[in-house]
Parts: C-alpha cells; structure tokens; sequence
C-alpha cells in the first residue's frame, strides 16, 4: 500500500468496528476487506465524505435493442443509447441499463427477484400497458398507505417490481 493512513484494528482483530482511509493515499486496488469494515469511516483528501449517488440498475437481457424496444413500450422508458452489448432506457435522473450477452455479464436473463423497482404515477394504467405487453402482472397489491405494487416479467423472464411511490 502507498503511504495509505489505515487504521484498521478489523486487520489485527475481529472487534474492530472501523477504519479511517486517506482516499487521496489509496488506490482502488490497496482497499481490501481487511482495511475497510462496514462501520469504515472513509475521508476524501479534502476530508470531506466521498459523494456517492446511484447510478443505473442493470437488467441481463438476451437482445438489448430488442428489450429496449419492449420496455419503452410497456413502461414508457425513452431509450437513450443502444447497442449490441447494452441498451441505456431512462425516466428523469434514472437509468437502467439492459445488459446483454456481447457485454460480458455474468448474469443471465431470468431473474426470479427485482433487481430495481419502477416507479409508476398510475399504477393501474401500467398495470395494463404491462399487461398489453404480455408482462402477465400480478394483481395490486400492498398497502395503500405504505406502497402498493405490482409484480410481472419481461420477455426474458427477469421479474419486475412496479410500485406506485
């Protein structure tokens, strides 16, 4: 490790609970489970908290512009980018990303759990787009004042989770 300032008693004992990393002194490949523990207090050089935000979900597809065309059809996503590898659908400041085979997934289509949920204004009306779609949804269901949602697939076999809020 560089001239990296670990302090990490996770490394010498099993009842550490927290590690203090310079990321200005440390590369991505000197961060190992040893230095950093889930209670990790990590400082950028600035000694600020890193900014972290999440980026895209990801969806393992068989045909990415394929999929890209079924989910811009059934949930109304705008496709960004496709290619043979990928395809980047949108809705305001999120993303998901199709995933196909060319682009070195480990996954394979068929999810049996939701790997995101989509957040739907008219759960109903969805509900039927999906529907149309040959989704096969589930009914409604949930709690109207918790979440209601429904559960369906897309033509690949990855299961869906659309949730009014």
């Amino acid at each position: 490790m560089r001239s990296a300032d670990v302090t990490s008693a996770a490394a010498t004992s099993a009842a550490a609970t927290s590690a203090d990393v310079t990321s200005a002194d440390v590369t991505s490949a000197d961060v190992t489970s040893a230095a950093v523990t889930s209670a990790a207090e990590v400082t950028t050089a600035a000694g600020t908290t890193p900014d972290v935000r999440l980026g895209s979900a990801f969806i393992p597809v068989a045909d990415p512009p394929a999929a890209a065309r079924w989910y811009s059809a059934a949930l109304g996503l705008t496709v960004e980018e496709t290619t043979e590898h990928a395809a980047v659908l949108g809705s305001g400041a999120s993303r998901v990303t199709l995933m196909g085979p060319a682009s070195g997934i480990r996954a394979t289509p068929g999810l049996e759990w939701a790997s995101c949920s989509f957040v739907a204004a008219d759960l109903v009306a969805t509900t039927v787009r999906l529907a149309a779609a040959g989704a096969d949804p589930s009914d409604v269901q949930g709690s109207a004042d918790r979440c209601l949602f429904v559960t369906a697939r897309d033509p690949d076999g990855n299961v869906l989770l659309v949730v009014d809020r």
